[in-house]
């Protein structure tokens, strides 16, 4: 999706909030660390979310959708990689809310490593959404239907 409004989405969401933490603006004291906590709280937070189900959901859809298996269990790949790059990201910021120590955000050493960190949660999230929205099923010997719902011949 594009941006509207300043309004991010996707890996692109990650990425703004990446080179907002290398913005030294925004860190000038402890006062100005609200602002960017804001940002980082709607993609993280929104993948932390959809993370902590995801694996039973697809364990559900496996269930449901047998002949599906090779693209769930592709998914559920995809998902734990993401979920791993979270919980790293998590462990070096010291709490999902920077609960160890919030003030770390003023030093730059610790944005610049934080932003890397960030980037590789938001490349798992569009690796994850790419596989997808590519994945072909096979429903006859000559008919594949695709992620986004076209049937090819």
């Amino acid at each position: 999706m594009t941006p509207n409004n300043n309004v991010y989405f996707g890996k692109n969401a990650f990425e703004q909030l990446a080179d907002s933490l290398l913005c030294d603006e925004y860190f000038k004291n402890e006062d100005m660390l609200a602002g960017p906590l804001d940002t980082y709280g709607s993609c993280v937070v929104s993948v932390g979310t959809n993370i902590y189900y995801i694996q039973e959901y697809l364990n559900h859809a496996l269930g449901y959708c047998p002949d599906m298996q090779i693209m769930i269990e592709s998914l559920k790949q995809a998902y734990k990689k993401e979920d791993e790059a979270l919980q790293r990201l998590v462990e070096f910021q010291g709490g999902y809310f920077f609960d160890a120590n919030r003030k770390a955000l003023l030093n730059k050493d610790f944005r610049v490593e934080l932003a890397g960190l960030v980037r590789k949660v938001g490349q798992c999230y569009n690796d994850a959404v790419f596989l997808a929205s590519h994945f072909e099923i096979k429903t006859s010997d000559k008919a594949y239907l695709t992620a986004q719902g076209t049937l090819r011949r």
